[in-house]
């Protein structure tokens, strides 16, 4: 689709909907200010690397004072592995553009799964897990679908994912131990009602993201592929609870670092020692 095209949907969208577009354009404005010229975060010291990697895909912000609260909410977990940010991400000056370049951002899934592969050759039985907010964690499963079965990562938590719900995630969740995490939210209406209704999910799909409805099996998927929905994905909705975490915005409340520290931390950690964490 062409560019004039999705400008038109947008501006559609946006008289339909007037507060909820006003409210898209406020979080512009603030995932702007949230990036600014931040200097890149990591905690890749080798005593890291030989336990594990984590490696973090911002939204279509780029890197962020978000993704670093993504990072230190892990470190602060007690997690051990080593924690990078990777910038996918092309420009600042027109954000939702990062969302739009479907061929791109192939070609960084590609670079991101070549990454991943190349620590697991070097790192052989550490554990690898992939996490992504947004644009980045529908990145994260385009990542994970260029990866091979046959060394399959940890596992992967999509936050807020910018995805289509009825993308089929059966070849990403083969390429899973542990499968696939995707934290939702019913109030994400700005970002994942009217935003990827106007520009499009990651996957070019235009409709609420599986961020703000959930993922739904896909129809006349084969009975092996839909029984990885069952065993390989669990989707935690956005509930009261959190607000105590800090948790106060349905977008980018899923980068409060003590929500991090808590529920993530916790997935990490429980992966490592080799179980399945009950989340509440």
């Amino acid at each position: 689709m062409s560019l004039s095209n999705e400008y038109q949907r947008f501006s559609i969208a946006s008289r339909i909907t007037g507060g909820k577009a006003a409210l898209l354009l406020a979080g512009i404005v603030l995932l702007s200010s949230l990036a600014g010229c931040v200097p890149h975060k990591s905690y890749m010291e080798k005593s890291r690397q030989d336990k594990g990697l984590i490696l973090i895909l911002p939204g279509i912000e780029g890197e962020s004072m978000l993704n670093h609260n993504i990072a230190d909410g892990l470190k602060e977990a007690g997690v051990p592995d080593a924690i990078d940010i990777y910038d996918w991400t092309g420009t600042r000056f027109f954000m939702v553009g990062n969302m739009m370049r479907y061929q791109r951002n192939l070609r960084q899934a590609s670079i991101v799964a070549q990454r991943l592969a190349s620590y697991q050759r070097s790192h052989p039985g550490r554990p690898v897990h992939l996490i992504g907010h947004s644009g980045g964690a529908g990145l994260a499963v385009m990542v994970l679908e260029q990866m091979s079965r046959t060394r399959p990562i940890t596992g992967a938590i999509l936050l807020a994912p910018a995805l289509s719900p009825s993308h089929n995630l059966a070849e990403a969740m083969q390429r899973t131990q542990y499968g696939i995490y995707n934290f939702w939210s019913p109030g994400d209406f700005a970002w994942l009602g009217i935003g990827t209704t106007a520009f499009g999910n990651i996957d070019r799909e235009h409709g609420p993201g599986a961020g703000m409805v959930g993922f739904k099996v896909p129809e006349h998927m084969s009975k092996a592929d839909t029984k990885l929905y069952d065993t390989k994905l669990r989707q935690i909705c956005w509930r009261k609870e959190m607000l105590a975490e800090f948790h106060i915005a349905p977008h980018m409340g899923w980068a409060s670092k003590a929500f991090v520290k808590d529920w993530l931390g916790k997935i990490v950690l429980s992966h490592e020692a080799g179980v399945t964490p009950a989340l509440r």
